[in-house]
């Protein structure tokens, strides 16, 4: 599936992207937290398969319980099932969540090695 996606999908992100499918957990404004998936990950966003079809395009992203984001959603596409393949632009940084987020992606790749 992720390599059909791939190859559907044009690269639309500047930064450096990390393949890897990582569990995470999801909450829209004035909604409950959901389970999802990321299926890449970047310094400045992600690609999500979401179990809902909201159209909300902010949420906050929280992967594998060690670092949470406020994310943007900038493209989605349908999938089967009620789900969605959604692109998301990470905003409202502080410098400390920048740390955090570029010391989990150096995990990330360091497992990989």
């Amino acid at each position: 599936m992720e390599e059909n996606l791939e190859n559907e999908l044009s690269n639309r992100r500047g930064a450096p992207r990390l393949s890897r499918t990582l569990d995470i957990r999801y909450v829209r404004q004035g909604g409950g937290i959901q389970a999802g998936q990321a299926v890449n990950i970047s310094q400045s966003g992600a690609r999500l398969i979401l179990d809902d079809a909201a159209e909300n395009a902010e949420l906050t992203v929280e992967f594998e319980g060690k670092i949470a984001v406020l994310a943007r959603t900038v493209w989605r596409q349908p999938l089967s099932g009620g789900r969605q393949i959604v692109g998301v632009v990470f905003e409202g940084f502080h410098w400390g969540q920048k740390v955090a987020l570029d010391n989990y992606l150096f995990q990330l790749e360091s497992q990989a090695a």
